[in-house]
């Protein structure tokens, strides 16, 4: 079993491809799935939530607002004020490579018959659900859980996320 987180969800569909019959399980935890053809920021689009039916838009205009703000309405919104003053500050240590956030090669028909999760997260301020919805369609998903944190349960719900994964590992 193999989990993915946030954006990884886009490196999993590719793994599977290029290694079938390695992974038993996919679980994708509040991860994106980019349209084939769109990348990254073309999803995230320049709206705001809920704005275009088409992109998962912003917490708050990001013409407006930048990521001192935007960072904590994303990852920060279920964490204890201690979580929420160190947390933002730790983003800029993990960053994605420009290739990925540019990548449009994007397929998920092959995972139509790979057993997959995805843990849904209902306070997500980055990826809202009804947007973690779609893309456990398209990811092909046979099985979704819900869990009532933010983007970044494992760091507000360590102990919860750690049953859920154990859960899927007996799948």
């Amino acid at each position: 079993m193999v989990v993915g987180h946030s954006q990884a969800g886009t490196m999993l569909p590719v793994m599977a491809e290029r290694q079938p019959g390695l992974f038993r399980r996919l679980v994708y935890l509040s991860c994106c799935a980019p349209l084939p053809g769109q990348n990254i920021l073309e999803m995230m689009g320049r709206g705001l939530h809920g704005e275009n039916p088409d992109e998962v838009g912003w917490p708050l205009d990001p013409d407006v607002h930048g990521q001192d703000v935007q960072r904590p309405l994303q990852f920060c919104n279920d964490m204890d004020a201690e979580q929420a003053r160190a947390f933002p500050a730790r983003l800029d240590e993990d960053s994605w490579p420009v290739a990925v956030t540019c990548a449009v090669h994007w397929s998920y028909a092959h995972l139509r018959d790979l057993p997959s999760s995805y843990i849904l997260c209902e306070r997500d301020g980055i990826l809202p659900p009804i947007w973690q919805k779609r893309f456990a369609q398209r990811l092909h998903i046979d099985r979704v859980v819900h869990i009532d944190a933010g983007h970044q349960v494992m760091n507000t719900q360590p102990e919860t996320l750690a049953s859920l994964l154990l859960v899927e590992a007996r799948l």
